[in-house]
């Protein structure tokens, strides 16, 4: 997405980041398995922020395009 980490991880609620951090937030939860918990302590926010933000990134993955790959 043309973003560094720092931005995705910073906190703010510019749209770019947003979308990026829906996205991190996706993936990790569905496809890597960790839990909200687990992510919303490395991000710095609650885990109902990442339930939400997962949801949103499902939809950004799937308008977009996107998948991960490693």
């Amino acid at each position: 997405m043309g973003m560094e980490i720092e931005q995705v991880t910073a906190f703010g609620k510019s749209p770019p980041t947003v979308k990026a951090r829906s996205l991190l937030c996706f993936w990790a939860h569905r496809k890597l398995g960790m839990t909200t918990i687990e992510i919303g302590k490395k991000l710095n926010i609650c885990q109902s922020a990442v339930s939400r933000s997962s949801i949103r990134g499902e939809k950004i993955e799937r308008e977009n395009r996107f998948e991960l790959i490693g």
